[in-house]
């Protein structure tokens, strides 16, 4: 019997070579996808038993990308020959199809290939069993822990795995794509390779929703584009589309539409507007769940209708001249145009998960065996399962990418995505039946214009902070257009003292004609003049730093002695009155929270 683990690669660079959310769910799936097939041909062949991950049929229905770019076989012949060929076909099959779409010509098809082609490289070892003595005098090592044979096999398969992808094969290329007499600029997505020398133009018009304006890309990155188109062909996908950075920011909005169309208030304004966007779409009508809040902004939709064909603007126009007037006349229809255009990203994977899988029993407790990596997988694809049908409804404050193995990458609504995570973190050690697995998590918060490769690092930034702070942690990380990113770790039960200072900073009334906050909105600034000659050893000065912090509650906000006196010893237990950095951060997202959340409480949690 041997033991076999096949993975591939890149992943994390492919993924973060994203411009639009579209390009993030697409590459994300294709790399499920490929998990998928290879599973598929070993089940259908009966070419062995696959221990990680779980198989499930069911994952189809859900449209989500839910495998993880690695996989264990038991079987009693190498496989590694034959999955690198699976593995290929199937990427072949997907570029094929792009290029057959597309039309392109036999020179632009050469271009295209040499982007694509070795992009993917795939690793794979096969061992056959050993025991504790072979292991042993592998390693040429004395003693080791107790496990079974499944265990050493899988730690030598692993070691050996690892060795294989330390070495990466060079592949030069040399690329000679020519349009109308000049090389092409490099590819607007990724900046790696040069774009495709081809008519962009006519493309562009020919695939306008999937094409931005200026957008030039090769072959890797459009393959990435279109993904959605092949997976619709192969009957893996129904999907259409992904929603929009502006969609999720506006979710709240949106939602209050739709609540507004289920209960039959401004019928015939939706109705209307329903009719106006299906219009500009060549469609008899567009339900108001599927429009994307890009056609719901009078902006957005004048700069489209630049972009437009002549004789298309006058839709436009029609579909412009009725957001300006009636929709938004809030004596009309109340409805208000939204004021946020900030939307979240949001990061959470497993903790130590290679001492739980690897050959030592310190958080596992038992010896390493194929049962308890059976059991492993088994809860990974229930959590996964648990994590999606919580999503689904949170809809569409909240949607994910993927959800696979330990990872989950969701994208929406900040304060739905923060109780989202929140919801989901005491499921991953419920339904792994392990009551020390934690999970870490990374919260990035940008605008809706932003760039988004750059909120993805920062994304995984913030979930690496997380994991260096001690783990079981999440890391809440704010862009502000035009400034550096603010980050706050927290512990997960400290995630209530953050809520409760982002309610004393919402704006409430408190009089017949007065509003105000408990606290005032400008004591992040007031926290940073006041504290920062203690910043260095604040723990030195914590008698200062707690009278100084009374003195400004006292000044700055509204709250009772007995109130400000609690707030400050929730913060002392949190660790809070030793980083006053983080302080400072911590009151600064909390207030920029509490703006997300005034009036949004009942359509967007």
């Amino acid at each position: 019997m041997k033991l076999c683990i096949f993975t591939f690669s890149p992943v994390q660079s492919f993924i973060s070579q994203s411009r639009k959310l579209l390009d993030l769910f697409n590459s994300s799936f294709l790399l499920s996808y490929f998990t998928e097939r290879l599973i598929e041909y070993i089940r259908n062949k009966g070419l062995g038993d696959v221990v990680y991950p779980v198989y499930a049929p069911g994952l189809k229905s859900t449209e989500l990308a839910g495998y993880p770019n690695r996989i264990v076989i038991k079987s009693t012949q190498d496989l590694c020959e034959r999955l690198r060929e699976v593995f290929k076909k199937t990427w072949e099959d997907t570029y094929n199809h792009v290029i057959l779409s597309l039309g392109l010509s036999t020179g632009e098809r050469l271009q295209f290939e040499k982007h694509v082609d070795g992009y993917f490289e795939s690793f794979c070892e096969c061992q056959d069993f050993i025991d504790k003595k072979q292991w042993l005098e592998t390693m040429e090592l004395c003693q080791v822990e107790d496990a079974e044979d499944y265990g050493y096999t899988y730690d030598l398969v692993e070691r050996f795995l690892g060795a294989k992808k330390s070495f990466r094969a060079y592949r030069g290329r040399v690329d000679e794509g020519i349009y109308n007499g000049e090389f092409p600029d490099g590819c607007t997505l990724c900046g790696e390779r040069p774009a495709l020398a081809i008519d962009w133009e006519s493309l562009r018009r020919k695939k306008k929703l999937l094409l931005s304006s200026g957008e030039k890309l090769c072959g890797v990155c459009l393959t990435k584009r279109f993904a959605m188109e092949y997976f619709r062909e192969v009957g893996r996908l129904n999907k259409k589309g992904f929603s929009s950075t502006k969609d999720f920011a506006w979710a709240p909005f949106k939602n209050r539409l739709i609540e507004d169309k289920r209960n039959d208030r401004n019928r015939d304004v939706i109705s209307r507007l329903e009719y106006l966007v299906g219009l500009v779409l060549g469609k008899e009508s567009m339900p108001i769940e599927y429009i994307s809040a890009d056609w719901l902004d009078p902006k957005d939709v004048r700069t489209m209708m630049e972009e437009a064909e002549q004789g298309d603007r006058k839709y436009y126009e029609e579909l412009l001249d009725f957001l300006e007037g009636v929709f938004y006349d809030k004596e009309i229809t109340g409805y208000k145009k939204p004021d946020n255009s900030y939307f979240g990203l949001l990061m959470m994977d497993g903790d130590n998960m290679g001492k739980w899988l690897g050959l030592k029993r310190e958080l596992r407790k038992e010896k390493l065996s194929e049962d308890f990596h059976r059991r492993f997988s088994e809860g990974l694809s229930e959590y996964a399962k648990s994590v999606y049908q919580k999503a689904q409804k949170k809809k569409p404050c909240v949607e994910l990418v993927y959800a696979g193995g330990d990872d989950v990458l969701a994208v929406g609504y900040p304060t739905s995505l923060l109780s989202f995570a929140e919801n989901i973190r005491g499921d991953f050690s419920k339904t792994l039946r392990l009551g020390k697995a934690t999970t870490s998590a990374g919260l990035v918060v940008g605008h809706e214009s932003e760039n988004l490769r750059f909120l993805l690092e920062e994304l995984r930034e913030a979930e690496k902070l997380a994991k260096r702070e001690g783990r079981d942690r999440i890391c809440i990380s704010v862009v502000m257009r035009n400034s550096q990113p603010v980050s706050v770790v927290l512990k997960w039960n400290d995630l209530q003292l953050f809520k409760k200072i982002t309610e004393y900073f919402k704006v409430k009334k408190v009089a017949e004609h007065s509003k105000d906050s408990l606290i005032s909105q400008n004591m992040p600034y007031a926290l940073r003049e006041e504290l920062w000659l203690f910043k260095e050893d604040a723990d030195s000065y914590k008698p200062i730093v707690v009278s100084l912090l009374k003195r400004l509650f006292a000044r700055k906000s509204k709250l009772k002695k007995e109130e400000a006196t609690v707030l400050i010893e929730d913060l002392e237990k949190a660790g809070f009155l030793k980083d006053l950095n983080s302080l400072e951060h911590l009151f600064y997202i909390a207030r920029f929270f509490s703006k997300l959340e005034e009036g949004n409480e009942a359509v967007c949690v």
